[in-house]
């Protein structure tokens, strides 16, 4: 029910350690947040779990998705890995 994205998507090349990032659709949220005991991170702390809620979602995201999620991050190695994402992405359709 996640589409993997951002640093948690093998794609990354990067290890997620104790995160998570997907996307999940919108009538999934509430039975995930229920089975998986989730919690909204407290003002000033940062989540392990990072979930996009999309009303429609498709088998596999798209590269650019996954490097747009790398790219919202501050690490230089994340903001490097949606680089390659793209040129990756550019190479492969053209």
């Amino acid at each position: 029910r996640i589409r993997l994205s951002g640093v948690s998507h093998p794609d990354s090349g990067l290890l997620a350690n104790s995160e998570i990032e997907g996307y999940v659709n919108s009538q999934d949220l509430d039975s995930l947040v229920r089975e998986w005991f989730l919690v909204k991170a407290r003002p000033g702390q940062r989540p392990n779990v990072l979930l996009h809620v999309a009303e429609d979602l498709p088998q596999s995201l798209p590269a650019l998705f996954i490097a747009a999620d790398l790219a919202e991050r501050a690490g230089v190695r994340e903001r490097q890995a949606a680089r390659d994402l793209i040129v990756r992405s550019v190479l492969h359709a053209g």
